[in-house]
């Protein structure tokens, strides 16, 4: 009898085992998701910010070209 009680409780210490490694990849999945939703948003703050900075540096590369063209119609004259 010692040796079924002994697998009984190896069996139950090893489900035991198994049920706390189980909560810890279930929180880790959690947490890769909580992650993953975050680096969404840093990936979409990054275009937007992208964008404005793109069109921020035509703007001003527009008004370089239009000053340089000021400037020679000044100087022509």
């Amino acid at each position: 009898m010692d040796a079924k009680n002994e697998k009984e409780g190896d069996a139950k210490r090893l489900q035991q085992s198994l049920d706390a490694f189980t909560a810890k990849l279930e929180a880790m999945s959690a947490l890769l998701d909580r992650m993953e939703g975050r680096l969404d948003v840093l990936y979409e703050e990054c275009q937007r910010i992208g964008g404005s900075t793109q069109r921020t540096l035509l703007r001003q590369e527009s008004l370089s070209q239009e000053l340089t063209r000021l400037e020679q119609s000044l100087r022509d004259k």
